[in-house]
């Protein structure tokens, strides 16, 4: 019973966020989807089943900020859906860096006069784990994501490598922005 009293409070916490948000403010909720798997729209048995397959990490999350009308003092709360992603598959601490750098970046823009970025994970930073939590927008990203893959294999086209992956999810997942992580950008 102590866990579900845990989320609950989290949730409303998170909604109080919300509520007490200003245009100096951002929250970013994120965490890591289970690792995708590549596919082939036609595999044989033996690849199917036990086959080595190269997997790509998936790290999602949802980045809620105040966009504030000019013409007016009237503020809206937005969102925006995003996916980096790699074939690294490491969730350490400089891995989770590279992957917050490009989204910072971005926040950076679309909250020109950030001064609070308020983080919500499940887990620790060091993993991100998944001991008995709610879902949460982030997983809701990463069940998209998966799905829109998988049902491009099953049209049809294969998802072998972090690069196809990409250009898939950019082509077909129009709300998500997809950012590809290279082992250079990974310091």
């Amino acid at each position: 019973m102590n866990h579900v009293n845990n989320i609950v409070h989290q949730l409303k916490e998170v909604r109080k966020l919300k509520e007490s948000m200003t245009a100096y403010d951002c929250l970013l909720n994120i965490d890591f989807s289970e690792n995708y798997i590549t596919k082939y729209s036609a595999e044989v048995q033996s690849t199917h089943f036990g086959g080595s397959k190269a997997q790509i990490t998936l790290h999602t999350g949802v980045l809620y900020y105040l966009d504030k009308d000019p013409s007016n003092d009237d503020s809206t709360l937005r969102n925006e859906s995003f996916c980096t992603i790699t074939e690294n598959l490491k969730h350490d601490p400089i891995l989770i860096c590279a992957h917050l750098k490009p989204i910072i970046e971005h926040i950076k823009t679309q909250v020109p006069a950030l001064q609070n970025m308020h983080f919500l994970s499940d887990g620790p930073s060091t993993q991100y784990l998944k001991r008995a939590t709610a879902k949460g927008a982030p997983d809701g990203v990463g069940g998209c994501v998966k799905r829109v893959a998988d049902m491009q294999v099953a049209l049809g086209r294969d998802i072998t490598n972090v690069s196809i992956l990409v250009k898939c999810l950019e082509e077909n997942c129009k709300g998500i922005k997809v950012i590809q992580i290279d082992d250079s950008e990974i310091d």
